[in-house]
């Protein structure tokens, strides 16, 4: 990665506070995220990225943040919500 891609992302992550932007997981390691994705017409600049966690990016793919927030999220947040309610035993 160029020089000055490493500096962008250093600063996506500070922003993000370690934690993803879309589900509030906190990660020491996040991706990057277009919140408008590139095929629809977003850029790469840091107005339009965000640190988001593996598992929401994948999900998000080519949606834009606005639908992957009404319509998939809720989801992903259930479905991680249940599986700690398994290891805890409950």
């Amino acid at each position: 990665m160029a020089r000055g891609g490493r500096l962008l992302r250093q600063r996506v992550h500070e922003r993000s506070g370690g934690r993803c932007h879309y589900c509030g997981i906190e990660k020491k390691l996040l991706t990057i995220d277009h919140v408008v994705p590139l095929a629809q017409g977003g850029t790469s600049y840091i107005t339009n990225l965000v640190g988001a966690c593996s598992k929401c990016n994948s999900a998000k793919g080519q949606l834009s943040a606005e639908v992957f927030i009404r319509n998939v999220l809720p989801g992903l947040i259930l479905a991680r919500n249940e599986k700690a309610t398994r290891q805890r035993g409950g």
